[in-house]
């Protein structure tokens, strides 16, 4: 993988996850469940995105790193920030091209120059050992983290590394899967779908890969499927079937999604319905669920032929429950009153909607009155060409008013306890 696209995933990966951008320190692990690599996050309040125009920061070459870092911590510093790295988006809006640039504010970083020597001698040239060496001089240092600005000197005493260095509390670090950021740089989207609605998908997408890791509901082989599945190019594509939350071909490598139906849903539901269709893509399937008054009605948590199925068993990952269980005990988004199901048309499975015209949904989503405090903001990220779109919209516009959902609750707490006297093996 080459080192810009690289900071591509991290970047994205970064606003996916409500931060302002972030970067690669360029370490590596594996604890048993798949390659972790070391991930620094920033917020709003110690950094700001710009678009600057390339001719702004001198030309350099969009793929040349130690020439983009200079021009850019240059820029940064001329128009008074401590410094600057690219993100390495760029983009052209008829007046010539523009390099995604994060800019450090004063506050939370510094910058020094290091002796080469006390980095251990990483080669001038050689941008992971530099960001690695960089890390781990500032952690011994009593930094949170550090990035080379690749500016060097030598004023008699030995080659000095210019260091940009992060105070404690003003930047956060992750070990993220590789397989996580992987995804950033391969899935496609319709145009249509909003700068919202796919950052959305990448996070709730990055929190189901994330969880399937350790998902003992999943057997060894099912798991390495639904990885590969995620590793090949999946396009999103819209969904207008009234009756539909998303929906997806056995073996493919497309997810139709009803965001009208499925987005004002809370995050588990969304994230199970993600894993399920991609465990579709994955190549499994599952038969028609069996509803009363079928005498063997499929039931949450028996593991029969329904809710024995990967797929199905696979929403389990999520929060460790069944999308239809918790539906029927009102813990998740209701619309209607009667759970969902995944029912095939060929080898297109479509996980049908609970939501209903006649009734209002509700989300027990907490609700978001705003960015918070060191994210990025609306404002910033209008117009980003860079991976920056605007923030998701609140959850608030999509909820009904203060209780609305009551009633519904009430039809909720019935299904409930019809279901309990299904499942009492008394």
């Amino acid at each position: 993988m080459t080192v810009p696209l690289r900071f591509r995933q991290v970047n994205d990966y970064a606003w996916a996850h409500r931060f302002l951008s972030g970067f690669p320190n360029f370490h590596e692990a594996n604890y048993g469940q798949g390659v972790v690599r070391g991930t620094f996050l920033l917020g709003g309040d110690v950094a700001e995105w710009r678009d600057i125009r390339a001719a702004d920061l001198g030309n350099p070459p969009p793929d040349d790193v130690g020439a983009r870092f200079r021009a850019t911590n240059d820029w940064a510093a001329r128009n008074g920030y401590v410094s600057g790295f690219p993100n390495f988006h760029q983009a052209n809006y008829g007046a010539g091209t523009v390099y995604g640039s994060i800019l450090i504010r004063r506050g939370g970083a510094e910058w020094r120059d290091v002796p080469a020597a006390q980095l251990g001698n990483p080669p001038a040239g050689d941008v992971p050992a530099r960001f690695r060496a960089t890390n781990d001089w500032a952690v011994r240092n009593g930094f949170a983290a550090g990035f080379p600005n690749f500016h060097q000197a030598n004023y008699g005493a030995g080659i000095v590394y210019g260091t940009i260095l992060f105070r404690p509390g003003s930047i956060q670090w992750r070990d993220v899967f590789a397989y996580v950021t992987d995804i950033y740089s391969r899935f496609r989207f319709d145009p249509a779908i909003t700068a919202a609605q796919r950052q959305r998908l990448f996070e709730r997408h990055s929190f189901a890969l994330t969880r399937h890791a350790s998902c003992g509901n999943l057997t060894p082989s099912e798991r390495a499927n639904l990885l590969s599945a995620y590793g090949r190019e999946i396009w999103h594509g819209i969904n207008t079937d009234p009756s539909a939350n998303a929906s997806a071909q056995v073996g493919g490598s497309q997810i139709w999604v009803n965001f009208t139906n499925l987005f004002p849903q809370n995050d588990n539901e969304v994230a199970q319905t993600l894993i399920h269709e991609m465990m579709h893509c994955a190549g499994y399937s599952h038969p028609v669920r069996r509803d009363p008054p079928n005498p063997t009605p499929d039931v949450p948590g028996d593991n029969g032929p329904y809710y024995g199925t990967p797929p199905l068993r696979s929403e389990f990952c999520i929060a460790g429950f069944q999308s239809d269980r918790t539906l029927a005990l009102g813990q998740d988004t209701i619309s209607a009153a009667r759970p969902r199901a995944c029912t095939p048309d060929g080898d297109v499975f479509t996980v049908a909607s609970e939501v209903s015209p006649s009734i209002q949904h509700f989300s027990d989503r907490p609700e978001d009155e705003g960015p918070a405090e060191g994210y990025a903001t609306e404002a910033a990220a209008e117009g980003a060409g860079d991976g920056h779109p605007a923030e998701m919209p609140s959850p608030r516009a999509a909820s009904a008013a203060p209780g609305d959902g009551e009633p519904l609750r009430v039809r909720v707490r019935e299904l409930a306890r019809q279901l309990e006297q299904l499942t009492d093996p008394g």
